[in-house]
């Protein structure tokens, strides 16, 4: 059962018009065998040259267009979304905008094409976030990073962590020696516990069994890519582990925060 939301994704497309950029590309492909033939045949120098380096400065023109015109499109996109949603642009978040699961785990934050706006009634900003962990797991790496809002709740609730395995955002995070020690993970009926994770701090078990009633479980296995997210006080952080917007992460992200309001504020 997927969630609908009143969010407009029409302006997400798959993809930038990259025809001339994969013109190129195939224009310098051959180039690039002819001109490594000759090197493993020991031809000219001359020739070479000519046919191997027109080869690679195609290929580099080639990929240089079709990034640029993606970032491009991508941009368009995205400015279209924010007016068809009614939804603002803003400069930057702060770091409290990060749940606590990361940002405990001393890493340093770049937030970009950040907005805010409202969500089935509740107030949220949202943007894509790239950090890099500054402790030993990953000194000075990117590790984590993707599309991400924040919402804020009328009720409040004990820290929750939801995350899919190997996911960038909070799973790694947790495999460090400066992971939270007081979170403790909740075995939950069926089989969900084999396919997703869920920690709550300690002594608070019974809230995360009250939030993850079979009905709701349910609905997120059956919603498919569900987003992780952390509940803490009257603040919910949602994440996908997507580089970048597009209309799979946002309906990834807008559909799985949908379905948390309802439950968390029911």
């Amino acid at each position: 059962m997927r969630s609908e939301t009143a969010v407009n994704l029409k302006p997400f497309y798959a993809g930038a018009n990259r025809k001339l950029s994969v013109a190129l590309k195939l224009i310098a492909l051959p180039l690039l065998i002819i001109g490594g033939v000759l090197i493993a045949l020991n031809q000219s120098l001359n020739a070479q040259a000519i046919f191997f380096s027109s080869g690679f400065i195609l290929f580099m023109i080639g990929w240089g267009i079709g990034f640029f015109s993606s970032e491009k499109a991508s941009d368009k996109a995205l400015v279209k979304f924010l007016k068809l949603n009614g939804f603002k642009a803003i400069k930057t978040l702060s770091e409290d905008s990060v749940p606590p699961s990361i940002w405990e785990k001393s890493a340093i934050f770049k937030f970009s094409y950040c907005f805010s706006g409202k969500l089935d009634g509740y107030d949220f900003v949202g943007a894509n976030i790239t950090g890099k962990y500054m402790h030993w797991v990953a000194p000075r790496t990117a590790v984590l990073g993707g599309p991400m809002l924040r919402i804020k709740l009328n009720h409040s609730w004990p820290r929750i962590d939801f995350t899919r395995p190997g996911n960038l955002f909070l799973q790694f995070a947790k495999s460090s020696r400066v992971a939270e020690k007081d979170m403790t993970k909740v075995s939950l009926e069926g089989d969900f516990s084999d396919k997703f994770s869920v920690e709550v701090h300690k002594g608070n078990e019974l809230e995360a069994e009250e939030l993850f009633t079979p009905n709701f479980m349910a609905k997120i296995e059956d919603f498919g890519k569900f987003a992780d997210f952390t509940v803490v006080g009257n603040q919910l952080f949602i994440m996908t582990s997507g580089s970048y917007y597009d209309k799979r992460n946002l309906n990834t992200l807008f559909g799985s925060a949908s379905l948390l309001i309802a439950q968390l504020e029911k």
